[in-house]
């Protein structure tokens, strides 16, 4: 919502994204810190809360709060916040399903990310050798082609018809459960930082053109062939660390959470009834009869069917209806299809189960009960519920053609085209080339002849050189040269060869003609009728929000007390956690 003069708006400042404060004195702070900046009504909003949700925001958006005139405004968006709170509770809005679950999932979140931190992260510990081995591996860039199956009998199966001869790209085309399978496999050129040990090291030993054996990647299985390795010139170990102490972090981290995943399937007994995935498996196939049916289609289940028993570990179990739910879930290639067998089902389900065994974990290990986790679901409450508020109050606003036509005719001034060109373009590689290309204008060939003819950009060589969209003041303000050249040309007139400008074009180097000049000119209502609605209805919508929260500040006797305020140094907070 814009701001207007004289309201309040829940968005200044980023404060749309703050999380409300719990009210009362917290144990242990300062006395500063407990002095009161705000009344709402019988609550105090202390100093330690106006500083606490500063620091809430994003440390790159925390505005400067210099005078008390600012700072009022903050805390007068603080105080419409906790108001708002207020009545979305009289209201009942905390008790709505949708809002008590967007509560469990951030608490569920927040508990994640306390888990991670405290089994994964902190027992993460990269070694220099590990650092070395990383850079060791960025000394080249390898071009790969891959084909990625979950079963390992079907990857072996692959590995003898690949030595039998078939073609690499049609098998990866058939099989492959990676994007790549729509180019033949063809994974691109890349360093093997990020590939674990095992395979990076076969990948290393490898020749261009040999083929890998199949190698166990995650729940996966690889098959990897190197088309070319091209060396590069890689950074000093020391002017690199910490983007390779990262990459070794990141490394550590997957191995140790597909460590912590085999340990659970144990810890919790998960066993997959052996039975249920034939039935899946032979649906599947059905829907596969072959190779050239695309993956992406789910099996149809009778309601028999879906309420059959797939998976059961302690604490929980999976039936049909929750693979044929999750499923869907996957990218279509990712789906089983052609090939898919028993252990391709069954890695799947694995897979899908685990996020249960993640949650069962957390919850049994009292993560979820942790203080920050707890804060956190409130927090998810709140924001929902007055985020919910809000919208039932400015729901029924709305734009009639009346309250268009007036803000147009408020803001006709502003409703005016940018000054702009129409260009050709011969663009060519080199400096060479667009000598000639000029050289052919000079002795009175056409310029859309020679653009055909010379033009490495092929959409607008087809056009004469013609470019797609008219350049404005504001796109030309990014290439100041090209600029300064249109500036000295008549319309109809073509520049000398000039280099292209970086975010123009390809490198290289081009010649411009001047097909037009855009003068600026008054836009009709009928023309932006559509993009000024949305402005108008937030406005309106802002000053129902406003008279309403006006009232609701006067119905609580809010006082914003500048003492407390003034007690506030909010320059050393702005960069603090940075």
């Amino acid at each position: 919502m814009a701001r207007m003069k004289g309201e309040f708006t829940m968005r200044s400042a980023g404060f749309w994204l703050l999380a409300i404060a719990a009210l009362g004195l917290a144990l242990g702070c300062s006395k500063t810190d407990n002095k009161a900046a705000a009344r709402v009504g019988k609550d105090v909003i202390t100093v330690k809360m106006v500083k606490d949700q500063y620091l809430a925001i994003s440390q790159s958006a925390r505005p400067d709060l210099k005078t008390i005139d600012e700072k009022e405004a903050f805390a007068k968006d603080i105080v419409a916040k906790h108001i708002m709170w207020l009545e979305a509770r009289k209201l009942g809005l905390d008790k709505l399903p949708e809002i008590a679950q967007a509560g469990r999932q951030m608490t569920t979140s927040k508990a994640w990310q306390i888990y991670f931190e405290d089994e994964v992260r902190s027992r993460v510990k990269p070694t220099e050798e590990d650092i070395r081995k990383i850079h060791q591996r960025q000394q080249a860039n390898y071009h790969l082609a891959w084909i990625f199956v979950r079963s390992r009998a079907l990857a072996d199966e692959i590995a003898r018809r690949l030595e039998g001869g078939e073609d690499f790209g049609r098998l990866a085309a058939t099989y492959s459960v990676d994007a790549s399978r729509a180019q033949g496999g063809d994974a691109g050129v890349r360093s093997l930082g990020m590939i674990p040990d095992a395979a990076a090291s076969i990948v290393e030993a490898m020749a261009p053109g040999q083929t890998s054996e199949v190698i166990p990647f995650e729940t996966y299985y690889v098959i990897i062939r190197l088309i070319e390795k091209q060396p590069v010139e890689a950074q000093p170990i020391e002017q690199a660390r910490s983007g390779l102490e990262a990459l070794a972090r990141s490394i550590g981290e997957n191995a140790r959470q597909r460590e912590l995943a085999a340990e659970m399937k144990k810890t919790y007994e998960l066993a997959i009834n052996s039975a249920t995935v034939d039935m899946i498996l032979a649906k599947t196939r059905a829907l596969y009869p072959t190779p050239d049916v695309a993956p992406g289609a789910i099996p149809e289940f009778s309601d028999e069917e879906m309420d059959r028993e797939l998976a059961r570990w302690k604490g929980g179990a999976w039936k049909v209806g929750n693979y044929a739910e999750s499923i869907k879930s996957l990218l279509e290639f990712m789906r089983p299809g052609f090939g898919a067998d028993k252990e391709t089902i069954e890695s799947i389900v694995g897979d899908f189960v685990t996020g249960e065994l993640w949650t069962l974990e957390i919850k049994t290990k009292g993560y979820e009960t942790r203080p920050e986790a707890l804060d956190a679901g409130r927090r998810a409450v709140e924001e929902a519920a007055v985020t919910t508020l809000h919208d039932q109050m400015v729901k029924d606003v709305t734009v009639d053609d009346a309250k268009l036509e007036a803000f147009y005719n408020d803001n006709k001034a502003q409703l005016v085209t940018e000054p702009g060109v129409r260009l050709a373009a011969i663009l060519t590689a080199d400096e060479a080339g667009a000598k000639a290309a000029y050289d052919q204008l000079r002795a009175g060939t056409a310029f859309e002849t020679v653009a055909r003819q010379k033009s490495i950009d092929k959409e607008s060589a087809e056009k004469g050189g013609a470019l797609p969209r008219a350049l404005y003041k504001r796109d030309l303000e990014q290439f100041p040269d090209l600029e300064g050249v249109l500036a000295n040309l008549q319309v109809g007139a073509y520049s000398t060869p000039m280099p292209i400008p970086p975010g123009f074009g390809a490198e290289g180097h081009m010649v411009v003609k001047l097909l037009e000049r855009l003068e600026p000119r008054q836009l009709e209502l009928a023309e932006v009728r559509d993009l000024l609605r949305p402005q108008v209805l937030q406005l309106e919508q802002d000053k129902v929000f406003g008279e309403w929260l006006k009232g609701k500040m006067d119905e609580y006797k809010v006082e914003i007390l500048p003492g407390g305020l003034n007690a506030i140094d909010f320059a050393p907070l702005k960069t603090q956690g940075a």
